[in-house]
């Protein structure tokens, strides 16, 4: 579950100035990301073993690739925009932007089940 939402304020600071600040926020719950539980092993440098099935831990059973989706991520984002921008005159427009923004969340990536633990 994604949530978005931002506010925004723009004014005419003189004539033909325009500034704008926004606020820019987003909130997720539940993201999901995959656990690898058949992962391959690293081959020996040299080795010939070019099949990545073969070098499962369970190929002698003939198992492929085993996922399992887990949805537990979360994620904050929060977000300040300034722009100032001065109207076309006299041949040209000019536009300034800045933004400052944060995010925190759990963003690991595929992670593999090994000897009973996860690792990230």
């Amino acid at each position: 579950m994604t949530y978005n939402y931002n506010l925004t304020f723009e004014r005419e600071v003189m004539q033909g100035v325009m500034a704008r600040a926004a606020y820019v926020g987003s909130r997720s719950r539940n993201g999901r990301f995959i656990v690898s539980l058949n992962p391959a092993i690293a081959t020996i440098p040299g080795a010939t073993t070019g099949n990545t099935d073969a070098r499962r831990q369970f190929a002698a059973d003939g198992i492929g690739v085993v996922n399992l989706q887990v949805q537990d991520r979360r994620s904050n984002y929060n977000g300040m925009q300034l722009t100032l921008s001065k109207r076309y005159s006299h041949g040209f427009q000019i536009s300034s932007n800045y933004t400052l923004s944060k995010v925190e969340g759990d963003f690991a990536g595929e992670r593999q089940l090994t000897g009973g633990e996860i690792i990230p």
